[in-house]
């Protein structure tokens, strides 16, 4: 049976800013990517009604429609569920904080069912992996003091159990590995490992300085 990686937009975004769409369309031989249809809208039929960034959108539509990405749909019972739980853990001044939306919540509800989250955008990750670590991260931005539900944390981890997340790097040390990235960027294999991290980085992939070195310490 093939892994799936469920998609969220955010990564998605990311490889396409930095040309790295090939990476997916490579790995997609071995594994199924996945976007949810609230996904599809964020990334095709969105741009396009607001007639921007064109490129990107004819770009993930061919996706689907060669098979390179799949479309499914989440079980919104399922979804509400998610949004229910994950918006009702964090408080400011006893007021809820809204911490996913509807695209990340299909995608999450996706994973609940089998495969793989892809996800660059670390709000969710954190929620899922380091929840405390969110706390203070919502702490830090806000400058004001934020409580938690640990009943609701409680319910909501015991659902998300046993869900892998994986970030636009992760896919990029994959792809490292099996020398996909030397068939599109030219140069010494670890400086251009480098150069699509740091470039992830920028374009709005969770990935601090030392997770770079890690990466390079690793694969290097």
């Amino acid at each position: 049976m093939r892994h799936r990686v469920i998609c969220d937009s955010s990564s998605l975004i990311s490889m396409s800013m930095n040309c790295m769409i090939p990476i997916v369309v490579e790995l997609s031989e071995s594994a199924d990517f996945v976007i949810t249809k609230s996904v599809y809208d964020e990334i095709i039929t969105n741009p396009k009604r607001l007639g921007r960034l064109m490129m990107a959108p004819l770009n993930f539509s061919a996706l689907v429609r060669n098979g390179v990405l799949n479309v499914e749909s989440a079980d919104q019972d399922d979804v509400k569920g998610i949004l229910d739980m994950s918006n009702n853990i964090y408080y400011a001044h006893h007021k809820p904080l809204t911490i996913i939306q509807k695209g990340e919540a299909e995608a999450l509800s996706l994973a609940c069912g089998g495969g793989t989250l892809l996800i660059d955008e670390r709000t969710l990750r954190f929620l899922v992996e380091s929840p405390y670590e969110l706390k203070s991260l919502l702490n830090f931005r806000m400058h004001r003091g934020i409580t938690m539900s640990a009943e609701r944390l409680e319910i909501f981890q015991k659902h998300c159990r046993g869900v892998d997340i994986i970030r636009s790097s992760e896919l990029v040390a994959i792809a490292y590995e099996k020398g996909i990235l030397e068939k599109y960027f030219e140069g010494d294999k670890k400086d251009v490992l480098s150069a699509c991290l740091w470039s992830l980085k920028s374009k709005g992939c969770s990935l601090s300085n030392s997770d770079i070195e890690d990466y390079l310490k690793m694969l290097g």
